[in-house]
C-alpha cells in the first residue's frame, strides 16, 4: 500500500490485525468518532488483564459492557440515572441536582475576565479589531495596543495570546456579544493558529460558549456570552441593575478609519455619531451626553483617548453588571453561580428548579433507548402502505437500541444491500408526490388512525401538572 491512506483503506489494516480495534477521532468536529470497526477485542478472564482492558480499551463499547455488565445483551446504560438498566422495565425520572462542597467552592471562587473590542472596516469590507480592553474582577485593565502605542493594526493575535494562556487556567472570560460578534475573531484566530483543542456550543452560527483547553500547556479557558443570560443592551445595564455612577457613553464607529487614527480634531458633529438614526428617547439621552462631553473636552476630539475610554466604559459596565447579576442569582439559588451553571437564562432556571424544588421520582422521563423513537406521520403512512401493498407485517427490531442517525442509517442500509437484502427507502417529498398521484394509496392512507405519542413536557402548564 502506498500513502496517502483514506478511511476506505482501514479494513485492510484490520485484516492483518485481527486482535485490534481501530478507532479514528476527528478533531475538526468536536472530537467525534469518524471510524470505528463494528466489533470488539477478544476478552480474557484474567482479573489483572480485565483491569487493564478497563483502562485502555474503553472505546470498545461491547467489551466495556461485557466487563462491567454480566447481561450486556439485555441491559443498557441510562445516562440520566447513571446506571445499567433493562430498557423494558426501567422507569426514568428527571433527577434533582446536588452540588458537592467542591462544586460550591468552584462556584464561589471562579475567577472572571471581562473584555470588549472595537473594529474598523478594511478596504475589502472585512471587520478587523484594532482595540481591545480586558479587565479582571477587580477592574484592573490591560489594553491592546498599550496606552503609549499608536492605534493602527490588527490586535487579534495579541489579545488571543493574552487570554489563551496558563495564567488564566480555569477562568471564565465574558464578552457581552460574544455569540454574534467578538467570538468570531477568537474562533478565526484559533483556526488560523491550529488551536484544535477547542469546542463550541452553537446556536446556528452564534457561538454560545467556547472551551479552549490544552492540559500539556496548562490552558483551560471558557469564554461565554453574557447576553445569553442578561438579555439587555449594555446601555440598559446601569438602570436595570441599579449600577451607580456608571454610563456607557457613545462613539462614532464610522469614524474609526485609518485617516482619523492617532489624531486630535475639532469635536465631531451629532451626525457623525449616527444621531439621525436614534429613537426619540435615545436622542434625549444623547443630547445631554453630547453637550456635557463637548464642554468637558473643550471642543476637541482626541481619537485614541476617546476610543480607549469608550471601550473601557463598556467593559466597566459589563463587569459591574455581571457581578451584580451573579450576586443576585447566588443569593436566590443558595450559591449557584449563573456563569458556571446555565448557558442561558432558561437553562439556569431549570438548574435552580432541579436543585431547590424538584423531588425524586416526581417527573417521569422517557429515555432514548425506551422505544420512543419519533416517526413522522408521513413515515408511518408509507410503512403502512407498504405493509398493505405487500400483504406483510412491518415491525421494528425488538430489544435493540437504535439511534436514528443519518450517517449510521446509510451504513446499515449499505451493509444490508451488500449482504443481498432488498432494502427499500423513500424520502418524504417523494412519498408526497406518490400520494398525490396514486388513488389506491390515498384510499389506504385515509383509513389509518395513529395515536399521538406522549410528550411529558405537555403535562405541565404554568408549572402546574394537569391530567
Amino acid at each position: 500500500m502506498k500513502a496517502p491512506y483514506t478511511l476506505a483503506d482501514l479494513p485492510k489494516f484490520e485484516a492483518v490485525l485481527p486482535g485490534y480495534q481501530i478507532t479514528v477521532l476527528s478533531f475538526t468536529n468536536g472530537k467525534g468518532i469518524t471510524y470505528k470497526k463494528r466489533g470488539h477485542r477478544e476478552t480474557t478472564n484474567a482479573a489483572p488483564a480485565q483491569q487493564s482492558l478497563r483502562r485502555l480499551y474503553f472505546n470498545c463499547s461491547l467489551l466495556w459492557k461485557e466487563l462491567l455488565v454480566p447481561n450486556c445483551d439485555k441491559e443498557t446504560f441510562c445516562k440520566n440515572c447513571k446506571t445499567h438498566v433493562i430498557p423494558g422495565d426501567h422507569q426514568c425520572y428527571i433527577m434533582p441536582i446536588k452540588f458537592s462542597s467542591a462544586q460550591r467552592k468552584k462556584h464561589r471562587e471562579t475567577e472572571f475576565l471581562y473584555f470588549d473590542l472595537e473594529t474598523f472596516t478594511s478596504a475589502d469590507g472585512t471587520l478587523i479589531p484594532n482595540l481591545a480592553v480586558v479587565q479582571n474582577g477587580f477592574g484592573e485593565c490591560v489594553y491592546f495596543p498599550k496606552a503609549n502605542e499608536p492605534i493602527e493594526r490588527d490586535i487579534s493575535d495579541e489579545l488571543c495570546k493574552f487570554l489563551i494562556s496558563p495564567q488564566f487556567h480555569n477562568c471564565i472570560a465574558i464578552a457581552h456579544n460574544f455569540s454574534g460578534f467578538d467570538g468570531m475573531f477568537i474562533l478565526k484566530w484559533c483556526l488560523a493558529n491550529g488551536i484544535i483543542s477547542q469546542k463550541q456550543i452553537m446556536n446556528g452560527t452564534k457561538i454560545m460558549q467556547m472551551d479552549i483547553f490544552n492540559p500539556i500547556l496548562g490552558i483551560n479557558l471558557r469564554i461565554r456570552c453574557s447576553y445569553r443570560q442578561i438579555s439587555l443592551k449594555l446601555i440598559e445595564f446601569p438602570a436595570a441593575l441599579e449600577l451607580k455612577d456608571m454610563s456607557k457613553g457613545d462613539f462614532p464607529h464610522r469614524f474609526n478609519r485609518s485617516e482619523n487614527w492617532n489624531r486630535v480634531t475639532p469635536f465631531l458633529s451629532k451626525d457623525d455619531f449616527g444621531y439621525r438614526g436614534l429613537s426619540a428617547k435615545d436622542k434625549i439621552y444623547f443630547d445631554q451626553w453630547y453637550a456635557g462631553e463637548k464642554q468637558a473636552k473643550d471642543g476637541r476630539y482626541d481619537f485614541n483617548a476617546e476610543l480607549r475610554d469608550y471601550c473601557k466604559r463598556d467593559v466597566d459596565v459589563l463587569r459591574e453588571g455581571c457581578q451584580e447579576c451573579r450576586e443576585i442569582f447566588m443569593e436566590i439559588s443558595g450559591g449557584i453561580c449563573p456563569f458556571n451553571a446555565g448557558l442561558t437564562i432558561a437553562s439556569l432556571c431549570s438548574v435552580i428548579w432541579r436543585f431547590k424544588f424538584l423531588e425524586e421520582n416526581l417527573v417521569g422521563l422517557v429515555p432514548k433507548f425506551a422505544g420512543n423513537r419519533k416517526q413522522s406521520h408521513r413515515a408511518r403512512q408509507w410503512l403502512e402502505w407498504k405493509a398493505h401493498l405487500e400483504n406483510d407485517t412491518i415491525h421494528p427490531i425488538p430489544q435493540i437500541p437504535y439511534d436514528n442517525i443519518y450517517q449510521d442509517t446509510k451504513e446499515r442500509t449499505q451493509y444490508l444491500r451488500d449482504q443481498g437484502c432488498d432494502v427499500e427507502e423513500v424520502w418524504e417529498h417523494d412519498f408526497k408526490r406518490m400520494l398525490k398521484d396514486n388513488k389506491e394509496m390515498q384510499t389506504c392512507i385515509k383509513g389509518l388512525v395513529f395515536e399521538e405519542q406522549l410528550v411529558p413536557r405537555d403535562a405541565f402548564s404554568e408549572a402546574e401538572p394537569t391530567p
